[in-house]
């Protein structure tokens, strides 16, 4: 029987590998939005392979608790692996196993797209953090470049734009929603943040076209796309796909790709 496409657990390791540096810098990103608050216990919801514990860990000093929590054991062990000194707790995001006022931060990277109930979601993270603790999450704004509407275009061409549309709906569903500023302010007001901001800023991906294709082949259009053609079908495409995108634009991949910020504080 095939694997679950939507299932991060089969490619946890492959992911780390080609997506950690990403989520990495982007975590940079998250935490410098943060004000500059002590925090001692810190939780970071979906943590998948650990790259937001990577850079907490650089940080923050002093730091007598991280956490990170996900729904895949396999993406938690890779965590476990790479960071010292962490507790990794197989969770939902909606469904947090902590008390309330468990944390002094908490962070939620590029996350609650994927959560079915992503109010809900905020709400936990809300509810586990102190009085006057900071929240921040982020997703990704969107793409608007030559290279992913290239992408999309070469993917669409071999399996539909249905089937690239319904993969987002099913693994992250609130990703256009959030996208936007105002819905991700919105969206922590009515949690009951305080002193919510809302920051679009770029972000630098940079990278040779096979970089670029291995972090494509990895997303959940590319997944559910590689499963419905079958392994030859995908290679012959992925070949192609090499092809025009070099024909197009060289060796290299260079584009700023925006991130939504969102930080707010526990009243």
């Amino acid at each position: 029987m095939a694997s679950d496409w939507r299932s991060y657990g089969a490619i946890a390791e492959r992911y780390d590998q080609v997506w950690g540096p990403r989520f990495e810098a982007a975590a940079d990103q998250l935490l410098a939005q943060l004000t500059a608050k002590t925090a001692h216990r810190v939780l970071d919801i979906g943590t998948g392979t650990g790259a937001v514990l990577r850079v907490l860990r650089r940080r923050l000093r002093d730091l007598a608790r991280l956490v990170g929590c996900d729904v895949c054991v396999p993406m938690l062990a890779s965590a476990r692996q790479a960071v010292a000194g962490i507790e990794v707790v197989a969770a939902d995001a909606v469904r947090l196993p902590f008390g309330g006022g468990s944390f002094d931060l908490a962070t939620a990277s590029f996350v609650l797209s994927h959560v079915p109930d992503h109010q809900l979601a905020l709400r936990e993270a809300l509810r586990v953090l102190a009085p006057d603790s900071l929240f921040g999450a982020s997703n990704w704004a969107p793409a608007t470049d030559p290279y992913s509407l290239a992408w999309r275009e070469l993917l669409a061409g071999a399996v539909g734009p249905d089937v690239i549309d319904q993969a987002l709906r099913e693994v992250a569903p609130w990703e256009p929603h959030l996208a936007d500023p105002e819905n991700f302010r919105a969206a922590l007001i009515k949690a009951g943040f305080t002193d919510v901001r809302v920051a679009t800023v770029p972000f630098a991906l940079n990278s040779s076209v096979e970089h670029y294709l291995a972090e494509r082949e990895l997303s959940a259009p590319a997944r559910c796309a590689r499963q419905v053609l079958g392994e030859t079908r995908w290679q012959d495409f992925l070949k192609g796909a090499r092809e025009e995108l070099r024909r197009r634009f060289g060796s290299e991949v260079a584009f700023n790709h925006g991130i939504v910020i969102a930080t707010g504080i526990k009243p």
